[in-house]
């Protein structure tokens, strides 16, 4: 299991995983209210990539997880 501090790391990270394993890939978004972050999860099965992430700017956020899903399917 690999954590990825930076967000752009992240992203790139999980867009590779995406394109080379398009049909075994998924993620999971889990929010922990205790911590006030949202755990994201990326797997293959082979590879796991995982961020926390604090909503403290919820308008950020929410560009930030649109570019991540355009940068998914296109």
């Amino acid at each position: 299991m690999v954590y990825i501090v930076s967000w752009d790391d992240f992203v790139e990270r999980s867009v590779q995983l995406f394109r080379n394993s398009p049909q075994n890939t998924r993620y999971v978004m889990k929010y922990r209210h205790s911590d006030g972050k949202l755990v994201l999860k990326v797997t293959d099965d082979k590879e796991i990539l995982m961020e926390n992430y604090y909503l403290g700017l919820h308008v950020m956020f929410n560009v930030k997880m649109f570019v991540f899903v355009l940068e998914l399917v296109l």
